[in-house]
């Protein structure tokens, strides 16, 4: 229980430090026309992720094992890598920093 708690208190702080950097990356990088847009559609993603997915995740932790829970959540977001993939050699390339604004460099 004492490693449970400590988990999602780790998860907890984790999630309010990495907030504020993201908010930062999208001020830098959203055109203030379209940031709105952006960010309640990343809360949209994000809260229909943990919704969505989240039971499934603790139906086969408890089903199976952590092990394989947390195995299940890495293979589940482990699509989020293909994007930063791209996003990393198109600003390698020299292309535009941005997939989602390619006329914009970076």
């Amino acid at each position: 229980m004492l490693l449970s708690f400590s988990v999602l208190l780790l998860i907890g702080v984790l999630r309010s430090l990495i907030y504020p950097l993201y908010n930062a990356w999208i001020n830098q990088n959203i055109p203030s026309e379209t940031r709105a847009t952006i960010v309640s559609l990343s809360s949209l993603v994000d809260a229909t992720g943990q919704i969505g997915r989240g039971p499934l995740v603790g139906v086969i932790a408890r089903q199976y094992s952590i092990q394989a829970g947390l195995l299940t959540s890495a293979f589940l977001l482990s699509p989020v890598l293909i994007l930063f993939a791209l996003l990393y050699r198109t600003k390698t390339d020299g292309g535009s920093s941005s997939l989602i604004f390619p006329n914009q460099s970076g």
